[in-house]
């Protein structure tokens, strides 16, 4: 079960030809909320002040010291990591075992929730079971594959775990544990040994004190190393707790970052499981289908339409030239006169191939942005299953790991207990020492006063004290140091995780953890996603672009038939012929027959001449027949000057009626202008029908549940990167600095305690005994008192 804790700790620590400018990576996540976009603000704690500055200078010097102390290559580290995690592992038989009920969470399925299916002699499918998701025995199914499973160790490689996690690893601590117990352990053998000699044996300079007395030098000196020793022990204490509050919020916010790193794994899975499930479904299905086949009459009508428009531009592109009679028909009949055949004019017959084109092509590309859209829509949506299932494995492991987690949080839960029994034992044990100083120190006071004070036997709970405290300060330092040294191995494997995830956690979180902490991905694109929801928008663009097509290709035809009717329309109302060279022409007719023309008698010319009729003449040429016989042939320039005036006004008339009837043929109610109307009312309905179908059907999903994985606010690097910038400032900083400036400062006051004891023992003896300037006083009262006959009186020796 150590892995989940390692886990956690470690995940805290750490076809479309080419999408459209639109659809890149930054340009979705702009889409995005604020809140989601602005979540990549690095993390810093904020600088200790105060008193509590000057302490975390000191704990952080101790820092330091103890990797020099550790000072182990890169390689142990790495080898040690990966014994941890697969020791953890064959501890573990859930990850164990190949096969998995179809049911469970930890169960390899397919979009359509079917197991995923191998086909080796051991399959799970055989067995009426799932393959298992990546584990750390197992490696991810290769879907179909007729080879065993691969396994990710061997079992040399598995008792090789097992024995390292059994003797390797703690050999590794055991000289930091040791020491401190053998120091511990011969200040309790030493001090039993001094207590049998000296209070059964009495030996050790025995029990009493010695008649002769000691000096004040000899009193003051274990006095002043008491002091001493205690004002090392206040100064270490103090030291001590002035970082106990960065310690105490250390722990708290190291198990609130643990816990929500936890919480961020399941949220991720919550906040996507669903919607992912539902959108690799979608994005595996024929979108084709999410529209109503259009109407066969929409093709068709563009087919009447494009019939109708190239009829009119073949029957006018070849009107000819005028007059008719003499310029065009299968027979013309020459001009006798010097007047040129008139062209139509570019106004009537010059535009008409560019008008049609320029309705037709526009409708057209309208037509196939409405025809044509399924496809595009299809095509764009093609996207590597591969990245799906990808993406799927992370969903699968991340929920795995997350679950795990919160079923088995031992980190965080011993870090609670550390900190609250560690600390009681740490205070408690200096409480200890200040209990040894103020006990002896009431017996100096009171030896000072009076050598036969029974406070004096303080100094015996004293130098007890004193050597019980620094016994346990020698073991306590020893165990902190030895948790320091497991924290700051968390600490490195933690480095070692960022470094290279995939080689110590689930294969699809190590693409995400490499992806935040290396910047070589985005978190949508190390989980699967970045191809798939760039589909997705491709989607979008595809749509938007049918839309502004059909609308700007539709107007493009609208404006393009307006413009042109209208062209038709002063066609069909202008008057061809010149205002003054038409005058011109008939006044010369008049002058050369002798006879007053105008354009009326210029078309019946024997109204001129008093007759009712053409006589004999064709109907076609009738006026110039019977002017061939007025002018006695068509050589003389009487028939000349009337046929250039009569030839004139009929090709401007036949311009006039040429230019109504395109008129006609164009806007009439069977003509190209009606035809195409209903053309565009067919395109608009089926255009909408089409965004009707994309809002309510299997696009519009797909489109919505991209931007929902997309703008998913969980989905971000920002809690493992600031994860790790928290547990760095937290554990590997407040926490385990306090326990290792702890450990030295137990050492030291261990160290001064020793003194302390030792200058207890001294004491407890010498301020019994009398000071030697009073033993001078008392041989000269003795002396005197002989002189006298008296005896000396008996000296104090207790």
């Amino acid at each position: 079960m150590v892995w989940r804790v390692l886990l956690l700790f470690f995940t805290a620590a750490g076809v479309v030809s080419q999408s459209p400018a639109t659809c890149a990576s930054s340009a979705r996540a702009a889409q995005c909320p604020p809140s989601i976009k602005d979540e990549t603000t690095p993390w810093s704690p904020a600088a200790p002040s105060g008193l509590v500055r000057y302490a975390s200078i000191v704990g952080n010097a101790t820092w330091p010291w103890l990797n020099r102390t550790r000072d182990l290559t890169d390689n142990w580290y790495k080898i040690s990591l990966h014994n941890v995690l697969l020791a953890a592992c064959l501890h573990r038989p859930s990850d164990l075992a190949r096969c998995v009920p179809s049911t469970s969470y930890l169960a390899d399925v397919d979009a359509t929730g079917a197991c995923v299916r191998a086909f080796d002699v051991d399959n799970c499918h055989d067995q009426g079971l799932c393959e298992r998701i990546a584990s750390c025995k197992w490696a991810a199914v290769e879907p179909n594959a007729t080879t065993a499973r691969r396994v990710r160790f061997s079992p040399d490689q598995a008792q090789a775990a097992l024995d390292w996690i059994a003797a390797g690893y703690p050999r590794s601590l055991a000289p930091f544990m040791l020491l401190g117990l053998v120091f511990a352990g011969l200040v309790w053998l030493c001090a039993a040994v001094f207590a049998t000699l000296r209070f059964t044996c009495d030996r050790c300079y025995g029990k009493q004190p010695r008649p002769r007395g000691y000096s004040r030098a000899q009193r003051w000196q274990p006095i002043a190393a008491m002091v001493v020793s205690t004002a090392a022990l206040l100064f270490l204490m103090v030291l001590v707790l002035l970082l106990t509050p960065t310690f105490l919020l250390g722990v708290q916010h190291t198990v609130a970052t643990l816990n929500a790193t936890t919480t961020s794994l399941l949220q991720i899975q919550a906040n996507m499981g669903d919607t992912f499930v539902a959108f690799r479904r979608n994005m595996q299905l024929n979108l084709s289908s999410a529209f109503a086949p259009p109407s066969t009459s929409l093709r068709d009508s563009y087919a009447i339409v494009a019939s109708a428009a190239t009829a009119f531009q073949t029957k006018y592109t070849q009107a000819g030239a005028f007059p008719f009679y003499a310029c065009g028909g299968a027979n013309p009949r020459p001009l006798a006169s010097s007047l040129p055949c008139m062209a139509c004019p570019d106004a009537v017959c010059g535009q008409v191939s560019s008008a049609v084109q320029s309705i037709l092509t526009p409708a057209a590309t309208a037509l196939d942005q409405v025809l044509g859209l399924p496809g595009r829509l299809q095509a764009a949506a093609a996207v590597d299953p591969t990245d799906l299932a990808s993406t799927a494995a992370f969903m699968q492991e991340l929920y795995a790991a997350g679950q795990a987690l919160l079923t088995y949080n031992l980190l965080a839960d011993g870090l609670l207990h550390f900190r609250t029994w560690g600390l009681v034992g740490v205070i408690g044990v200096f409480l200890l020492a200040m209990a040894a100083s103020i006990s002896g120190f009431v017996g100096v006071f009171h030896g000072l006063r009076s050598h036969t004070s029974v406070y004096i036997n303080l100094l015996h709970l004293s130098w007890v004290l004193g050597l019980s405290f620094a016994s346990l300060a020698f073991a306590a330092s020893a165990a902190l140091l030895t948790a320091s040294v497991v924290g700051h191995d968390l600490c490195l494997y933690m480095q070692l995780v960022q470094d290279e995830p995939e080689l110590y956690v689930p294969d699809r979180i190590a693409v995400f953890v490499r992806g935040c902490f290396q910047a070589t991905q985005t978190p949508l694109a190390s989980v699967g996603l970045d191809n798939a929801t760039a589909a997705a928008c491709a989607l979008q663009v595809v749509l938007q672009t049918a839309d502004a097509t059909v609308n700007a290709s539709l107007g493009q035809t609208a404006a393009a038939v307006a413009g042109y009717a209208s062209q038709l329309a002063v066609n069909a109302a202008q008057l061809w012929a010149d205002p003054t060279f038409g005058p011109f022409l008939v006044t010369q007719a008049t002058a050369s027959t002798g006879q007053p023309w105008n354009t009326s008698t210029l078309d019946a010319p024997w109204i001129g001449y008093g007759l009712s009729n053409q006589t004999t003449c064709a109907t076609m040429a009738a006026p110039l027949c019977f002017m061939s016989t007025q002018c006695k042939g068509n050589r003389t320039k009487c028939y000349q000057a009337f046929e250039t005036a009569f030839a004139y006004y009929t090709a401007t008339k036949e311009m006039a009626t040429l230019a109504a009837t395109m008129q006609a043929d164009f806007s009439g109610n069977r003509g190209v202008q009606t035809l195409l109307t209903s053309l565009q009312d067919s395109i608009t309905i089926q255009a909408g029908q089409n965004t009707d179908a994309v809002r309510q059907g299997i696009v519009g999903d797909i489109i919505d549940q991209a931007q929902t994985l997309q703008c998913t606010p969980s989905l971000n690097c920002q809690f493992l990167t600031q994860g790790v910038a928290k547990l760095e400032a937290y554990f590997c900083r407040d926490t385990l600095h306090f326990t290792v400036l702890a450990s030295a400062a137990l050492v030291l006051a261990g160290g001064f305690y020793l003194s302390l004891a030792l200058a207890a023992i001294l004491l407890q003896k010498r301020l019994r005994g009398v000071v030697k300037s009073k033993v001078g006083l008392h041989r000269q009262n003795a002396a005197r008192i002989v002189g006298f006959g008296s005896g000396p009186p008996a000296l104090h020796t207790n």
